[in-house]
């Protein structure tokens, strides 16, 4: 088990590691690295799941199907993982959650472990917990039948459950001390151990979340003293938005970034807070240079396929048709307990989130995965670097009871992410607006907000944002251009298919006059109107995105015009987007001339 399986790798573990590490952004190499493995030790299931994967993204399905399969009959075949299933057939729970946690500490990439696991959790009444297991089970997976079967199966245990009041649901919302324990937790770690950098960052974003912005900045300075390499600290201190590099702070970001001992990783982050240091001091030649870097590095550890999007785009136009709508008319759950809030990131769904969660009636949660890992498990979990999971074909055979499952199980999940009474709550997840179809369809009667921005200022705010994951596509100009390009297309077909069914919120008008849009967002979800929905900043809720410290401050419209110093470096992003400018709303008249 420690010969080694290729040249430079120790052990095999070690090589399993590289392989994981290599799959989204070289396939070929893990793919190569993978079948030396099996060729030195054909028994290890993980490694032809990885296999799988990485054949998956050069488009060799036929040759991942096969490789997943293969791994889900050694993983069933496991000793230990029969004993575990011998052992949940018998009601042994207490046995099968020993032999379980020992199995998944040393080999936690297993489906079959992960489906037992979510058997066990089923057994003790922990829905949510069991979906989980099975999601990742079908993300290593996605052709594992027993695990969809379960996963379906759960739906309607899901859907069932929702009759049991809130206060006997399987796992209770989390209290408001959420934050006040984790406080605890990292001020235990940073006393612990305080010359390790990660912790002062860790300690930094909670102590952000929480709203104490200069106990945030300060754990943020420490993590960089210790190490001025440290990219994390440095574009956290940059992503605070309010605060200023020094020039001695400049010139340490230049040396670290020099260095040829600085990761691709960490000289990304390094050069998106040069981005916003250059920018603060008005040279926006030096500052657009660092963000061009930033994210050239950025894409380069990432994986993004553009043609996934507009290929989605155009078969919902093809699909969600106003025949297919009516034909389903009356299926779906009809709670009217979620308003989705959709559209690019940095639009303003931030702050059009904390005005409604200012209102007595609506309850802020975040951005929610739960709509998201639905379409995943609709497309068998062939989600590989993609923004649109290929699920559309499997919803014209969905059945009504089916839908109303499916819905069900999105409100049940989350149940967890809430800690109030109020009858509504907010997905701020902003790539929902590729899923609206399904949202029609699951969830007829839920309420859709689409926040659009100014597209040029939208995309380059999002140029110059580093993403703690996902949102790929916004580290190239043609990508953002195509991205935004899309998304308005797909909402503009919406508009056609089912006129009235989506509130569109213009950021420009909310910032220039808030009470006015503010009144009519209201009278969309049939709120009455309340004050302290203009007194956002005053709303003490924990904020976990970028925005966290605008949102906290009295609207204001300055960020409008933040894009114009950068336009002589814009013109690939100006047509990208192509007519998209020429036709959005209040558009600066020099983007509306070609």
């Amino acid at each position: 088990m420690n010969d080694s399986p290729a040249q430079g790798t120790a052990t095999i573990e070690e090589a399993l590691a590289s392989a994981r590490r290599l799959t989204p952004s070289n396939p070929k190499a893990a793919i190569r690295q993978a079948r030396e493995i099996i060729r030195v030790e054909p028994s290890i299931a993980e490694t032809y799941f990885i296999l799988s994967a990485a054949l998956r993204l050069t488009g060799d399905v036929a040759g991942a199907n096969d490789a997943e399969q293969q791994g889900i009959r050694i993983s069933k075949a496991d000793p230990v993982l029969v004993r575990v299933a011998q052992y949940l057939a018998t009601d042994q729970l207490s046995n099968a959650e020993r032999l379980l946690g020992l199995f998944l500490n040393d080999t936690p990439h297993d489906p079959e472990a992960l489906r037992l696991s979510a058997r066990l959790a089923t057994s003790r009444g922990k829905l949510a917990r069991a979906q989980e297991f099975l999601r990742r089970s079908l993300h290593l997976a996605p052709s594992f039948d027993e695990a969809a079967n379960d996963l379906r199966s759960l739906f309607r245990a899901q859907e069932q459950a929702l009759a049991v009041p809130s206060s006997a649901a399987d796992e209770p919302p989390v209290g408001t001390d959420e934050f006040d324990d984790a406080l605890r937790r990292n001020e235990q770690l940073v006393a612990e151990r305080p010359g390790n950098p990660d912790h002062w960052l860790s300690y930094g974003h909670v102590l952000r979340i929480s709203g104490r912005a200069q106990e945030s900045l300060d754990a943020y300075r420490r993590s960089v003293e210790i190490n001025p390499a440290y990219g994390q600290g440095w574009w956290s201190l940059a992503d605070l938005k309010t605060f200023k590099f020094a020039p001695d702070d400049i010139e340490t970001m230049l040396q670290a970034v020099e260095s040829s001992s600085t990761s691709k990783q960490q000289s990304s982050l390094i050069q998106f807070a040069l981005g916003k240091a250059y920018r603060d001091q008005g040279d926006f030649a030096a500052s657009f240079r660092h963000y061009e870097s930033a994210n050239k590095l950025k894409r380069s550890l990432v994986t993004y396929f553009a043609n996934s999007v507009e290929d989605h785009v155009a078969k919902s136009k093809a699909l969600f048709t106003p025949e297919f709508f009516e034909s389903r008319k009356g299926s779906g759950l009809a709670t009217r307990e979620p308003i989705f809030i959709i559209g690019m990131p940095r639009a303003g769904s931030t702050l059009v989130e904390q005005i409604l969660s200012s209102h007595s009636q609506v309850e802020g949660t975040e951005e929610l995965f739960e709509l998201i890992l639905l379409t995943e498990f609709l497309a068998d979990g062939h989600v590989a670097g993609m923004e649109a999971p290929p699920y559309l074909n499997k919803l014209t055979g969905l059945a009504p009871d089916e839908m109303s499952a499916m819905g069900a199980s999105y409100i049940y999940s989350t149940r967890s992410k809430r800690q109030s009474k109020r009858p509504h709550f907010t997905d701020k997840m902003p790539s929902n607006w590729l899923h609206v179809g399904l949202i029609q369809m699951i969830l007829p009667n839920a309420y859709i907000v689409d926040v659009r921005r100014d597209p040029m200022s939208c995309c380059f705010s999002n140029f110059r944002q580093n993403f703690a994951s996902g949102k790929n596509f916004a580290y190239d100009l043609e990508d953002l251009g195509r991205y935004y390009s899309a998304y308005v297309e797909l909402m503009a077909h919406y508009d056609q298919v089912l006129p009235g069914r989506i509130h569109r919120v213009n950021y420009e008008r909310l910032t220039a006059n808030p009470e006015e849009e503010i009144r009519n967002l209201l009278a969309y979800l049939d709120l009455p109107f309340e004050e302290a929905c203009l007194r956002q900043h005053e709303n003490p809720r924990a904020v976990k995105t970028s925005s966290s410290e605008q949102v906290r401050q009295p609207i204001y419209s300055s960020s409008s015009d933040e894009v114009r110093p950068y336009e002589p470096w814009l013109e690939p992003l100006r047509t990208a987007l192509g007519d998209v400018v020429d036709f959005y709303p209040n558009v600066p008249e020099r983007w509306a001339q070609a």
